[in-house]
């Protein structure tokens, strides 16, 4: 006999009514919702996303006695007849709540509707700003899998300095700073051959310099350009040093609700004559200029490995743990297995070739 927790929320009768919605349903729950959303899980976003991944995106409202309570924005892949809302390296996306606390009842109304025979979605994944708490043991005794890491965020009223170095930076992280500068890196605006042409070799040379393979496809710059490149929304810029040709490193941030989201920072690991600068922090001061001139409070850095987030705590920043949230339907266990065994090889295969 199951074994029955009587705490969980979807056992107490919580129950949601699971349906697509549409771009108007969910501008209006937005109008609604003032306080929600984040720059990642904006609809255009989210679009480009899904176009440059191979994605379909689907937009589904949980609605509850009438109300709309909670927004679940999903990029699906299909593998054969199976869906997977994969995980990208993205953050902050698939599930928007009017209330936390409802977060596990709604993971796990959605892993139960997004199994059915008519969608056969067999894993969902969610990630949740910190500002999102909500009881983990429901989700965790329900079979999901929840793990917390970090992102490092950095507080505007802080940025005194005219070139944006955050007081709380140490002592030497600014005296690093100010050689960078000093040695000739400038940041300026970023041009659409920044983006189309120099962003895929700078995620290139950041991933290998972490033993990683960048996950963008190569015609990614050219897509965020076409899309976002007068998006107001963005903030793109780019460093470089002596010719403003030779681009050595890029960041972009998109913001929304005063607060600036850290999407790419990418520095070029292998130019002789800035790869021993810190162009990536000076990129972050110049960032965190222009978001605290256009009225934002916080600058949300983003994580990364041990190293990167005690290179972001040292430019001034504090750090904050959000939780991202796996669903996996028991029928399709032994699918997914399999095409993770096939997808590892593939990386390892990709990886070994570039080593040649």
């Amino acid at each position: 006999m199951a074994k029955v927790h009587p705490d969980l929320p979807h056992l107490r009768g919580d129950r949601y009514r699971i349906s697509r919605i549409d771009g108007g349903a969910i501008k209006e729950f937005y109008l609604r919702n003032p306080s929600l959303g984040n720059g990642f899980n904006r609809p255009s976003f989210l679009q480009t996303l899904a176009t440059s991944f191979g994605r379909e995106v689907v937009h589904l409202g949980l609605d509850r006695a009438g109300s709309l309570e909670a927004v679940a924005s999903l990029l699906v892949q299909r593998i054969g007849p199976i869906g997977n809302a994969q995980s990208l390296p993205i953050r902050y996306t698939g599930l928007e709540s009017v209330n936390s606390h409802d977060v596990p009842s709604q993971v796990l109304a959605l892993r139960k509707w997004l199994a059915g025979p008519k969608r056969r979605i067999g894993r969902a994944h969610y990630s949740f700003p910190p500002t999102v708490v909500f009881d983990s043991s429901e989700l965790e005794f329900g079979g999901v899998s929840v793990k917390y890491n970090e992102t490092c965020v950095l507080d505007l009223e802080e940025i005194s300095d005219e070139n944006g170095i955050p007081l709380g930076a140490n002592r030497r992280m600014k005296e690093r700073l100010r050689q960078t500068w000093r040695h000739g890196v400038v940041v300026r605006d970023s041009w659409s051959s920044d983006v189309v042409d120099a962003m895929p070799r700078l995620l290139e040379s950041t991933y290998v310099r972490n033993k990683g393979v960048s996950p963008y496809p190569t015609d990614f710059g050219n897509l965020l350009w076409n899309r976002h490149g007068d998006d107001p929304a963005f903030t793109m810029k780019t460093a470089h040093i002596g010719s403003s040709s030779n681009v050595v490193g890029m960041a972009i941030g998109i913001t929304h609700n005063h607060r600036m989201y850290s999407f790419i920072i990418a520095k070029d690991n292998e130019d002789e004559a800035s790869k021993n600068l810190n162009v990536n922090g000076v990129l972050i001061t110049e960032m965190a200029r222009r978001a605290k001139e256009i009225g934002c409070t916080h600058y949300d850095l983003g994580g990364g490995t041990p190293g990167i987030i005690d290179f972001k705590r040292r430019m001034g920043s504090r750090t904050a743990p959000y939780a991202n949230v796996t669903t996996a339907h028991p029928a399709y266990t032994a699918a997914f297995l399999c095409w993770e065994g096939l997808k590892r090889f593939r990386e390892w295969t990709m990886g070994e070739s570039r080593r040649r």
